[in-house]
């Protein structure tokens, strides 16, 4: 199933979603390269946001968060008054 389709049927569903796994999409490369830049605006599109904040791997010339967990939320689940 596509990432489209995927965050569909989370955003049609009346719970919370997660959407995690170690998909090697380097995020740093969020403005040079495009299948990366299509990714996340398809996730934030979605209402889906990274919690990740620690790099994943890294190299003495790198840091790369490549294990993604990104989470939405209903909002008549957040209690706010």
């Amino acid at each position: 199933m596509c990432l489209n389709a995927t965050c569909a049927k989370i955003r049609q569903s009346s719970t919370a979603g997660i959407i995690a796994g170690d998909i090697n999409i380097d995020l740093s490369k969020y403005n040079e390269h495009l299948c990366t830049t299509n990714y996340v605006n398809t996730l934030i599109a979605s209402n889906f946001f990274p919690v990740t904040v620690m790099p994943t791997r890294i190299t003495p010339i790198t840091l790369l968060q490549l294990l993604i967990i990104c989470v939405t939320f209903k909002v008549k689940m957040l209690n706010v008054n």
